[in-house]
């Protein structure tokens, strides 16, 4: 009987540290961008030190259709604005304890962004509404953005497409400060 336990025994800890393995590659992303998560300080400290670029800040989940809909065009609009004085921050409201690896799922089949992703704490909700805009009833998508001195600019609620980011980013970018 003890000799038929000890195999067993490392069969257990060999899968346990694979899971282990795979929940930390889950949990970092493919790529390394996916952040556990963001508290309301740091969050205010990214959106304060703008070091003269504006900042698009997309909120969103993996189970909210629209949400899914506009992430290509945030992706694309990303892409095209990331050397143009401009940072991403991409907020994550999946909750529970599988949140890291649906969301890590998710930005596999959008070929991992090149851009942030952070996960909001469902305990940090109501500060992160009340931080990005006190107007805001934390519907989503919602999509905010901050002029370089760290100033909400505008106000994107609901589904939008790239012409619609296109359109309020350039705005910003042309306004003289």
């Amino acid at each position: 009987m003890k000799y038929f336990l000890i195999p067993l025994l490392i069969i257990f800890q060999f899968c346990c540290r694979q899971q282990e393995s795979n929940n930390a590659e889950k949990s970092t992303g493919k790529n390394g961008k996916i952040i556990k998560s963001i508290n309301d300080d740091e969050l205010k400290r990214i959106i304060n030190n703008r070091n003269g670029k504006i900042l698009l800040v997309n909120v969103w989940a993996t189970w909210c259709k629209p949400c899914v809909k506009e992430f290509p065009d945030i992706v694309k609009i990303t892409g095209e604005y990331e050397n143009k004085k401009m940072d991403f921050l991409s907020l994550n409201v999946d909750f529970g304890k599988h949140a890291d690896s649906l969301v890590a799922d998710f930005l596999s089949r959008q070929n991992n962004p090149g851009f942030m992703v952070y996960i909001v704490p469902e305990k940090k909700t109501e500060q992160v509404i009340e931080l990005l805009n006190k107007n805001w009833d934390g519907s989503i998508p919602a999509t905010f953005i901050y002029d370089s001195t760290g100033e909400q600019k505008s106000f994107l609620l609901g589904s939008q497409d790239y012409i619609a980011f296109k359109k309020s980013i350039e705005n910003i970018l042309n306004r003289k400060i």
